[in-house]
Protein backbone atom coordinates (compact mmCIF):
# COMPACT_ATOMS: atom_id res chain seq x y z
CA UNK A 1 0.00 0.00 0.00
CA UNK A 2 1.11 3.42 -1.27
CA UNK A 3 2.31 5.60 1.66
CA UNK A 4 -0.13 9.20 1.46
CA UNK A 5 0.28 13.22 2.86
CA UNK A 6 -2.02 15.74 2.69
CA UNK A 7 -0.59 19.14 1.15
CA UNK A 8 -0.47 22.34 3.45
CA UNK A 9 -1.90 24.52 -0.23
CA UNK A 10 -3.94 22.45 -1.73
CA UNK A 11 -5.17 19.88 1.24
CA UNK A 12 -5.40 16.96 -1.43
CA UNK A 13 -4.51 13.62 -0.32
CA UNK A 14 -1.35 12.62 -2.58
CA UNK A 15 0.91 9.57 -3.06
CA UNK A 16 4.52 10.50 -0.55
CA UNK A 17 6.38 10.81 -3.89
CA UNK A 18 4.62 13.74 -4.97
CA UNK A 19 6.19 15.66 -2.40
CA UNK A 20 9.64 16.93 -2.57
CA UNK A 21 12.21 15.00 0.07
CA UNK A 22 14.53 17.18 2.64
CA UNK A 23 17.59 15.38 3.28
CA UNK A 24 19.01 17.81 5.92
CA UNK A 25 15.81 17.11 7.68
CA UNK A 26 15.53 13.75 6.54
CA UNK A 27 11.74 13.89 6.02
CA UNK A 28 9.05 14.92 2.95
CA UNK A 29 8.12 18.49 2.75
CA UNK A 30 3.94 19.56 3.80
CA UNK A 31 3.50 21.06 0.20
CA UNK A 32 3.08 18.64 -2.51
CA UNK A 33 5.35 19.60 -5.59
CA UNK A 34 2.71 20.75 -7.60
CA UNK A 35 1.98 23.46 -5.57
CA UNK A 36 5.60 24.32 -4.52
CA UNK A 37 6.73 24.73 -8.12
CA UNK A 38 3.28 27.34 -8.76
CA UNK A 39 4.73 29.11 -5.82
CA UNK A 40 7.98 29.16 -7.28
CA UNK A 41 7.08 30.81 -10.78
CA UNK A 42 4.49 33.25 -8.84
CA UNK A 43 7.29 34.56 -6.72
CA UNK A 44 9.22 35.32 -9.80
CA UNK A 45 6.35 36.80 -11.46
CA UNK A 46 5.74 39.47 -7.98
CA UNK A 47 9.25 40.08 -7.40
CA UNK A 48 11.51 40.35 -10.57
CA UNK A 49 14.03 42.17 -9.49
CA UNK A 50 14.76 40.21 -6.52
CA UNK A 51 14.70 37.16 -8.39
CA UNK A 52 17.45 39.15 -11.15
CA UNK A 53 19.92 39.87 -8.11
CA UNK A 54 20.19 36.12 -6.77
CA UNK A 55 20.50 35.28 -10.55
CA UNK A 56 23.70 37.64 -10.76
CA UNK A 57 25.08 36.81 -7.14
CA UNK A 58 25.13 33.01 -8.46
CA UNK A 59 26.67 33.06 -11.17
CA UNK A 60 29.80 35.76 -10.04
CA UNK A 61 30.11 33.20 -6.91
CA UNK A 62 30.02 30.31 -9.90
CA UNK A 63 31.60 31.42 -12.43
CA UNK A 64 34.10 28.45 -12.85
CA UNK A 65 31.09 26.23 -12.93
CA UNK A 66 29.45 28.32 -15.96
CA UNK A 67 32.71 28.20 -17.84
CA UNK A 68 33.24 24.06 -17.19
CA UNK A 69 29.33 24.03 -18.01
CA UNK A 70 30.31 25.59 -21.46
CA UNK A 71 32.65 23.89 -22.68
Amino acid sequence: MAMTKTCIKCFKAKEISEFYFRKDRNRHITVCKTCWQANKVRLRKDNPLKHKQDNRKWREANRGKITEYAK
